[in-house]
């Protein structure tokens, strides 16, 4: 199920075992092209939105055995070697060689134990990089053949990937009122990555 949210789009997607709500850009394909990074609005914004609608639906959710928390956060740069110098205080554990380098992926998890569940181990994955967005048009010659053309200037961004979650070994279940604790928990810690960066 979809429909608009806070100038986004909201999807409820239901799978066995499985229930995702995803909030995303409500451009259309070809807005998105002509703005390159496509966005849903201000990190905290969004993240305030978003996580008040998840808490007024977890007093009526199932008993779940895991709970996530995610996002994808863009910091735009104005080139490369500039978007490696922004990430550099985030990653204080990367020795990073902006001019030197290129195709930085860095993704690590650091786990937490949850202050609102005992016993809870809480993984605090984020996967770091700067990308680069452009508009590309593809055409096929009359023989079959593709011939690429690119148009418009490069856009770069810092990414940051969140992947918050509970851990696949917890043997309990969370009821509606431990979920809501635990979803909080998780929100904090995607607050905190993104404010402090990788920290232990």
């Amino acid at each position: 199920m979809q429909g608009t949210f806070e100038g986004g789009e909201l999807t409820l997607r239901l799978q066995p075992g499985r229930i995702d709500w995803l909030l995303g850009s409500a451009a259309s394909i070809e807005q998105q092209a002509a703005q390159l990074i496509s966005s849903v609005g201000r990190f905290d914004e969004v993240r305030s939105r978003f996580s008040g609608l998840i808490e007024r639906w977890l007093p009526m959710s199932p008993s779940l055995s895991r709970i996530a928390f995610g996002g994808v956060v863009l910091l735009p740069a104005p080139d490369r070697v500039t978007g490696y110098r922004m990430l550099a205080p985030y990653l204080p554990s990367v020795k990073l060689d902006p001019e030197g380098s290129s195709e930085l992926l860095y993704r690590i998890n650091r786990p937490r134990m949850s202050h609102a569940i005992k016993d809870l181990r809480l993984n605090r994955l984020s996967t770091w990089a700067v990308g680069a967005f452009q508009i590309t048009a593809f055409s096929i010659t009359g023989t079959g053949k593709q011939a690429t053309v690119t148009a418009g200037e490069r856009v770069f961004a810092c990414r940051i990937e969140l992947d918050i979650n509970t851990v696949a070994e917890y043997p309990g279940e969370f009821i509606p009122e431990h979920s809501q604790q635990t979803f909080n928990e998780l929100v904090q810690l995607g607050v905190e990555i993104i404010e402090k960066g990788d920290v232990p």
